[in-house]
């Protein structure tokens, strides 16, 4: 890994482990494109997972689905078996979250992990998979297949901190669900063994960690019957939640108090249920207003971007950011992949403001915008206004002829294009200069080659498309 990658990846998963979810999301987008830029495959896949956990967490799981898709490309165009893994990890943990929940997308995610997961040696991408394996089989109920595969997690925990790629809390972190599994089991005696080794290290484990290991401690007597050794436990676990302000386990803690005290008909139990009540409805504040803010900095954040990228009239790229992602375009090509240049001139366009007016030409300018932004989408290509009645697309695919055919739809589409102006309409024209290479240009040569292009297609009488013939 680069020393410049190593960075300002470091800095960004330690801002992730500190939920400082805002920084994150500023900063991932730049180390993503560094990484790509030296190959570094894995630590894409990496970020990609910090990027789309980052907008789950702060409540943008719209955000976060397109961040998917993005990663998606990456793994279709140069992804590897690890990062494949780490594709299908991130879909899993997506689909799974709140109302989007879908069995059969989430399956189909933790099936093509572990297909992905036997092709690997590295130990702790083996944890990862098994361990979302476990995670989904308990979810749906099958605890003995899902302790079947948290066991073999634990293993290649084990394996990953020997190989000093994780700190040996890890090996304890999943010894807490391994209790939790064994306990629903009742396996009481393998639970309250792991328990015990568990507590020796509490020290080792974060806040969170110890409020799960004292749920899961009542857990274990709970179920036992142990009911008022597990209301003992549950006290503890609420008066500890507060040192880390963690509502959520606070709630979990009042209502499993609630369960026991009923069962044993115990006279506190109507103070609890309103303690219950009352630590629900913070909680509900909590969630509301953490997402609220999050969702309004997101919008002033995407408005201050749309109007510094986006060309006003048109509402496509202005040319400054359309030469900033075509270069990004340029810098990532495989090798093996042609890219589509062209510059896209609106014919007659001082005429149509000569006669109909320029409200008519701005009209005419917003159609031809809204198409390219349609056939951008359907092609995966990128658009730009160039200046005045001028538009530049870029895409890139590895099978020339459909790039040539691009070129020919994309002149039959807007020819098609009309303006209305009271009872007349309006026939737009085209001239279309492209250039189509193999060669790792740069923006400003293909450019060059376009321009020549179009220029070729003016003298010659406008209104059809023309090649640059410089390239093979």
């Amino acid at each position: 890994m680069s020393l410049e990658t190593s960075a300002i990846s470091s800095t960004i998963q330690s801002a992730f482990n500190d939920k400082k979810y805002k920084d994150v999301l500023e900063q991932v987008n730049v180390a993503i494109d560094l990484a790509k830029s030296h190959n570094e495959r894995f630590i894409v896949a990496k970020l990609y997972d910090i990027k789309i956990n980052s907008y789950m967490f702060i409540g943008l799981p719209a955000r976060a689905h397109e961040t998917l898709t993005e990663f998606h490309s990456f793994i279709e165009q140069y992804g590897t078996v690890e990062s494949a893994i780490w594709f299908h990890l991130c879909a899993v943990n997506l689909w799974e979250s709140g109302s989007s929940a879908i069995d059969g997308i989430v399956y189909r995610h933790v099936k093509k992990a572990l297909a992905y997961g036997t092709q690997t040696t590295d130990p702790n991408l083996k944890r990862r998979v098994y361990g979302t394996m476990s995670s989904y089989l308990m979810n749906i109920g099958e605890y003995e297949r899902s302790c079947d595969y948290l066991e073999l997690a634990f293993f290649y925990a084990q394996l990953t901190v020997e190989q000093k790629q994780a700190k040996e809390s890890l090996i304890y972190s999943m010894m807490v669900d391994l209790v939790y599994l064994n306990t629903v089991l009742e396996r009481f005696s393998i639970a309250e063994n792991i328990n015990n080794v568990v507590y020796q290290h509490m020290d080792d484990m974060s806040s969170y960690q110890k409020g799960i290991i004292l749920q899961n401690c009542g857990y274990l007597f709970m179920q036992q019957g142990n009911y008022e050794r597990a209301i003992e436990e549950f006290q503890q676990l609420a008066l500890y939640t507060d040192t880390f302000k963690d509502t959520s386990l606070k709630a979990i803690a009042y209502q499993y108090m609630c369960e026991c005290m009923e069962k044993i008909n115990h006279p506190d139990l109507i103070k609890m249920f309103k303690m219950q009540v009352k630590v629900l409805n913070d909680l509900l504040d909590e969630r509301e207003t953490e997402h609220a803010l999050e969702a309004e900095m997101n919008i002033q954040r995407n408005q201050i971007l749309h109007q510094t990228s986006m060309d006003a009239l048109t509402d496509i790229y202005n040319r400054k950011y359309f030469e900033l992602e075509a270069a990004k375009i340029l810098q990532h090509l495989d090798k093996s992949a042609y890219t589509l240049l062209a510059i896209i001139d609106l014919d007659y366009f001082k005429q149509i403001n000569d006669t109909y007016g320029h409200l008519i030409g701005d009209e005419a300018l917003k159609t031809v915008g809204s198409r390219l932004k349609t056939f951008a989408l359907q092609k995966k290509a990128i658009v730009g206004r160039y200046g005045g009645d001028e538009f530049l697309l870029i895409c890139s695919n590895k099978n020339r002829r459909r790039l040539e055919g691009f070129a020919e739809t994309l002149h039959r589409d807007l020819s098609l294009l009309t303006v209305e102006n009271d009872s007349n309409i309006i026939h737009l024209s085209f001239s279309i200069g492209l250039t189509l290479t193999n060669r790792l240009d740069s923006l400003k040569p293909l450019l060059h080659q376009a321009d020549e292009a179009l220029y070729s297609v003016k003298k010659n009488g406008r209104g059809h498309f023309a090649f640059y013939h410089g390239n093979t």
